[in-house]
C-alpha cells in the first residue's frame, strides 16, 4: 500500500463529532496564517477557518490522546496539524499549527 492509499483510509476528524476550536489553537493559527499570507486575522475568523479545514482532516490514531490530526489541500495551499481531544461528541482542537504546502 503506498502512503497516498494509507491516508485515504484513515477517519476524517468530520465523522467523529462536532470541532470546536478552543481560543488559543485559534489565535495560534490566526497568527502563523499571518505570517504565511501577510493579512491580519482576526481570532474568530481564523477559528472557522481552521474548523472548515479540519472537517476533512484525517486522524492518525484514535487510541492516543490527544489525537493526532493532519490535513493538506493545494486549493488552499495549506499543510494544517491540530491536537484534539475528545469530550463526548464534542472535539476539542486545543493546539493547531499550519505551514504553507
Amino acid at each position: 500500500m503506498n502512503p497516498d492509499q494509507k491516508t485515504n483510509t484513515l477517519p476524517r476528524l468530520g465523522e467523529r463529532g462536532q470541532i470546536f476550536v478552543s481560543a488559543i489553537a485559534g489565535e495560534t493559527f490566526a497568527a502563523e496564517l499571518s505570517r504565511i499570507d501577510g493579512r491580519t486575522w482576526r481570532a474568530e475568523e481564523s477559528r472557522r477557518y481552521l474548523t472548515e479545514l479540519l472537517i476533512e482532516g484525517r486522524i492518525a490514531s484514535e487510541h492516543e490522546n490527544p489525537w493526532k490530526v493532519r490535513v493538506r489541500t493545494r486549493s488552499s495551499g495549506l499543510d494544517v496539524s491540530a491536537n484534539v481531544i475528545r469530550e463526548g461528541k464534542l472535539l476539542i482542537v486545543v493546539a493547531a499549527h499550519v505551514r504553507p504546502y
